[in-house]
């Protein structure tokens, strides 16, 4: 529902009208991607950064394309364990 000014209204379960306390939906600036981009270069950093990015209560943005990155390394680890499994069964054949 909109009010009269047209600006959205969160409501809770009640239907009561409540302020939102965080915007987290605000651009990111190309200064915060820079220090995502230098702390996911650093080896053992990026990957507690990316956890702690992707479950923290931070910009959705960030949280978004934290757990993109997860998730794409799910795919991609699971890709090279099967395809090491197959070219083991393929050597083991010889």
């Amino acid at each position: 529902m909109d009010n009269f000014n047209n600006e959205p209204v969160n409501k809770n379960h009640n239907g009561n009208n409540y302020p939102n306390p965080r915007n987290n939906e605000e651009v990111v600036s190309v200064l915060s991607w820079m220090g995502v981009a230098i702390i996911l270069a650093i080896p053992i950093l990026n990957l507690i950064a990316i956890v702690a990015m992707a479950f923290m209560d931070i910009n959705k943005n960030i949280k978004n394309f934290a757990r993109a990155s997860l998730i794409l390394a799910g795919i991609l680890i699971g890709f090279g364990i099967l395809f090491g499994g197959c070219v083991a069964v393929v050597n083991s054949m010889y």
